[in-house]
């Protein structure tokens, strides 16, 4: 039988470990045109910016250190963000969910009651 290809939709070079990104990051260096070099290593290595900042010390590249704090400040926030959203989720997911349909009915029921006439005739359904 024949050997199997490996194929993966993702490109080579935001597969590659760091000591292979190393290699190929003084070649694309080289080629590179963009303003920001970090931004630019980070999106084509598929690496944090955190990361690109160190694999550019690495490299012999000085980072500002000022761009390296705001970097981390930026991190810490975006860590911050997503654990507040996912909270939120926590609390919303809590507040609609139902162990049976039949509660769910009765609820809207409870809720058709409580209202006015005008309110239930104003219902699409």
């Amino acid at each position: 039988m024949k050997k199997r290809k490996n194929n993966s939709n993702i490109p080579r070079h935001k597969r590659l470990k760091r000591s292979s990104r190393l290699e190929a990051a003084r070649c694309w260096i080289s080629k590179y045109d963009g303003q920001n070099l970090v931004k630019g290593y980070s999106k084509h290595f598929g690496v944090d910016k955190l990361c690109a900042v160190k694999e550019l010390n690495f490299l012999g590249y000085k980072i500002k250190d000022e761009y390296v704090k705001q970097l981390e400040r930026s991190f810490e926030e975006q860590v911050r963000i997503n654990q507040n959203r996912k909270e939120l989720r926590k609390k919303n997911s809590n507040i609609t969910s139902y162990e049976n349909y039949e509660d769910m009915f009765w609820d809207f029921e409870e809720c058709l009651q409580d209202k006015n006439d005008e309110w239930c005739e104003e219902m699409p359904f």
